[in-house]
């Protein structure tokens, strides 16, 4: 079984979007319930999956090689 890691939103926003421009926690709550963004809701509390893409996973790798 594996688990998704989880972010909050507040994580979500600062690493996705650039500082001052990112939308804001009540936009992501709803992208979350409409669908757009993965997520849970875990009591009053939301969570974004964090999404981990082949690039990232590439890069991840070239960086383990080189430290």
């Amino acid at each position: 079984m594996t688990t998704q890691k989880k972010m909050s939103i507040d994580e979500y926003i600062s690493r996705e979007f650039v500082e001052g421009a990112g939308p804001g926690r009540r936009t992501i709550v709803s992208l979350i319930k409409k669908g757009i963004v993965p997520g849970i809701s875990i009591g009053w509390k939301y969570w974004v999956y964090e999404q981990i893409t082949v690039a990232d996973e590439l890069i991840n790798s070239v960086l383990r090689k080189v430290s």
